[in-house]
């Protein structure tokens, strides 16, 4: 996300003079303008390029989403570099509302539910307009209210609501990912495509589940993770005794790998960051048994280390909220 973005506060002779009610209805305006980016992607047809910046990489990606009824269609091919595909279509009525710009393959995801999971865990700031693939944008910075996870940067087509452009920034306010639109058609011929086939199968490749997920006895157990987090999935491989649990607060998410066993003492530890997403791998040795815990995901290093050291083996079933 390249050009340079700043996060200037306003002049304090300006604040003197904004009162209590002009803050709260400007971080109403925020928050309205982020509900109605989630409702306006589910339906709306649209297609266009898209540019992914990562680490000083760019890929340009076709993007295609088709919205018909209840159900949700999105397409995504890779323009440059290495081939690659990646289709999915999903239900409204089982996700609540669909990502606001494209899913999958490293493509950020808002939908109803995360929205309201995330409003207690950052704050909403309207900073002007921008303009995007020759439309005018609205930005919106959302900032959030801790050092656990990273801020974003959001410029939302004042037309149709839609994300034109999507920034990932570090805690002192550098770029660390960007997703641009560079192309962008909304309706008009679009609205009149019929949806592949295999929409219609009821066979989806997508997960909606994002409620409460039960640890089974004597799994491990992450013990902290920041304010709104909350477990979205769980698996154990029984085969290589892997254990992998995913967590989201609505916005950003994050991997946990436990590895136990011999396997786990060939495995070094170290840390690494690509873009916005963080690698952590620590070893630990509970009750005389070593084990390498990983943590990856849209965090600060320094979240993604405590994560880590706080794995314990839980002796009882709990649920996660």
């Amino acid at each position: 996300m390249n050009s340079r973005l700043s996060f200037n506060c306003a002049a304090m002779l300006c604040v003197m003079f904004v009162s209590h009610f002009a803050i709260s209805q400007q971080f109403t305006s925020a928050y309205e303008l982020l509900a109605e980016m989630t409702n306006s992607a589910d339906r709306l047809n649209y297609s266009g390029l898209v540019t992914y910046e990562k680490s000083g990489r760019l890929k340009t990606l076709k993007v295609l989403h088709l919205a018909r009824d209840e159900i949700s269609y999105e397409k995504i091919v890779h323009v440059d570099g290495p081939k690659g595909e990646f289709a999915q279509w999903r239900h409204r009525a089982a996700c609540k509302g669909l990502n606001p710009m494209i899913s999958g393959n490293d493509l950020p995801s808002l939908n109803e539910d995360s929205l309201k999971r995330f409003a207690g865990s950052y704050s909403f700031e309207i900073r002007g307009q921008s303009r995007v693939a020759s439309r005018i944008g609205t930005l919106l910075f959302i900032k959030p209210n801790d050092q656990f996870r990273l801020p974003y940067i959001l410029t939302i087509d004042q037309q149709s609501n839609l994300i034109l452009k999507s920034v990932i920034l570090d805690l002192s306010g550098k770029p660390l990912e960007r997703f641009q639109f560079i192309e962008i058609a909304i309706g008009g011929d679009l609205d009149l495509l019929e949806l592949p086939a295999s929409a219609a199968t009821g066979n989806s490749n997508s997960n909606c589940n994002l409620g409460f997920i039960e640890q089974e006895q004597r799994q491990w157990l992450v013990d902290w993770v920041p304010p709104g987090f909350v477990m979205t999935s769980s698996e154990k491989n029984e085969a290589t005794d892997h254990t992998t649990m995913v967590f989201s607060d609505g916005l950003a998410s994050f991997s946990v790998f436990v590895i136990s066993g011999s396997k786990s003492s060939g495995l070094p530890s170290f840390t690494s960051s690509s873009g916005a997403t963080t690698v952590v791998s620590v070893k630990l040795n509970l009750d005389g048994a070593p084990i390498t815990v990983s943590v990856v995901g849209e965090i600060p290093q320094a979240t993604g280390k405590k994560i880590a050291q706080s794995i314990l083996q839980s002796s009882e079933t709990t649920k996660t909220p």
